[in-house]
């Protein structure tokens, strides 16, 4: 399939017919010629990064290249052979006209903020064009050094503590090595320094109810609903639910959990999957009623099982969710046929994402909403930590936390008006026109003159 955009991307790919080949996509340029740095790309991803990392880099390079040719620039299909200096010149126009990016330079770098115009993805270019001359230095098609690199070994050294260049951490997929200890600098040459990572927080209650609804308009069948409502139950991502194995189930007793992998653990069980008594009754009704009709060994679940207490079968090669060709049911094949499907009918804006945001979001208000001690809190939020995987476990919930806080604050704030109500009522309960002004009017309320619970929300309020 032709993976040309409809704007203007000169640029495309397809994926590679021949079965076995260390080329898994084939990139051609602007006159349709196989483009043979771009389709080493593919390759150099398919050795180091997951699937969806290497797609994405791929779909970020093709605007960049395909910009090139757009803008009217020289016919030059070699035009990223030319030197460093040249190649940050193209990326900084590319970032400023195209990404609608502001550059700032200081010191050795090129500090990149993005605007209310930005794409949101400005950090996977960085990250993605970064790895393209990575790729082209390894198999000898670029003779200079990598044009994203900025910061040399030497003026590392010279950096003293004493003498601290402040430049922005950022995440890995940014493109900027994070900085751990002081005197060490990031080697990018443009870094993006207002690119802060924030959690979506999904407060609707009903946020599940309108996808299910959603989904019934489109005709989900038991399979989508049971994906879906894993999604929400466990707060994984859509990768660990669809790449569920029944090895992954029984190992945890065929019950309410089953071991999983998580983003960056390459297959490896590293955590688990909890979810409600009703949703494992459905799971096995959609197990023996419905998946059989599409298994091709058409076994039911005690049956594998049994099979797999003689050593007869792996039950870790046995996927949950299956096509209708009996194949296994890949996460791009549920988020664009049916997640994506579900909420354009219903014209719901959501991203499949969005149901581990909700996850962790009602999980932090419960634990907020129970006013335990701080000891016992801590206890409950080391055990999400633990429970989603998260690699920066407390900086992580932080993000989720500061949202949570201004809840506390706007709760303060509703008792501070709902005071200032009142002693308005009974200061001027003598002026029926002024009185009148609330609904709630109470005619038995009398003020308080020394209230230090007042006090203290007349100073929260800056009185």
């Amino acid at each position: 399939m032709n993976t040309q955009a409809n704007f203007g991307e000169r640029y495309f790919f397809k994926k590679n017919p021949k079965q076995g080949s260390k080329f898994p996509y084939l990139f051609f340029d602007y006159k349709a010629n196989l483009h043979l740095p771009l389709t080493s790309f593919t390759a150099y991803l398919n050795e180091s990064y997951a699937l969806n990392t290497m797609r994405s880099y791929m779909y970020e390079v093709i605007p960049f290249f395909s910009w090139y040719h757009n803008e009217n620039y020289p016919e030059n299909g070699m035009f990223w052979e030319q030197e460093p200096e040249k190649i940050r010149s193209l990326i900084s126009s590319y970032l400023f006209l195209k990404l609608k990016c502001q550059i700032k330079k200081k010191r050795s770098v090129n500090l990149v903020y993005r605007t209310k115009d930005s794409s949101k993805s400005v950090g996977v270019f960085l990250s993605a064009l970064r790895c393209f001359y990575s790729s082209a230095i390894h198999n000898n098609l670029y003779k200079f050094k990598n044009p994203l690199t900025g910061i040399s070994s030497e003026f590392s050294e010279r950096n003293t503590p004493n003498n601290q260049l402040h430049f922005p951490v950022m995440p890995i997929i940014s493109g900027i090595s994070e900085i751990k200890v002081k005197n060490r600098l990031t080697d990018s040459f443009f870094v993006l320094a207002n690119n802060q990572w924030m959690p979506q927080i999904i407060s609707d209650d009903d946020f599940p109810n309108k996808i299910f609804n959603a989904g019934k308009v489109v005709g989900w069948s038991l399979r989508q609903i049971l994906i879906t409502k894993l999604l929400f139950e466990t707060g994984a991502r859509v990768s660990e639910v669809c790449g569920l194995t029944l090895g992954d189930w029984v190992a945890r007793g065929a019950k309410n959990e089953a071991d999983s992998f998580s983003k960056g653990s390459y297959g490896r069980r590293v955590k688990f999957l909890r979810w409600s008594s009703d949703t494992t009754k459905l799971l096995k009704t959609y197990f023996d009623d419905y998946r059989i009709k599409f298994d091709k060994s058409k076994l039911k679940l005690t049956d594998y099982i049994n099979l797999s207490d003689n050593d007869k079968i792996n039950l870790y090669d046995v996927p949950i969710f299956i096509t209708e060709f009996g194949t296994e049911l890949k996460q791009n094949v549920y988020r664009d046929l049916y997640w994506k499907e579900a909420c354009k009918s219903s014209n719901i804006k959501a991203s499949i994402h969005q149901t581990r945001h909700w996850y962790v979001s009602k999980i932090i208000e419960e634990i907020y909403s129970q006013d335990l001690p701080r000891e016992r809190y801590e206890r409950k939020v080391d055990e999400l930590i633990k429970y989603m995987n998260w690699k920066s476990g407390n900086r992580t919930l932080k993000a989720y936390e500061h949202y949570f806080d201004k809840l506390e604050h706007g709760y303060i704030q509703d008792q501070l008006h709902s005071k200032l109500n009142e002693q308005l009522i009974s200061d001027l309960k003598s002026n029926k026109e002024l009185v009148n002004v609330s609904k709630n009017e109470d005619p038995n309320i009398t003020q308080n003159a020394d209230d230090p619970e007042l006090d203290y929300l007349w100073g929260l309020g800056g009185y």
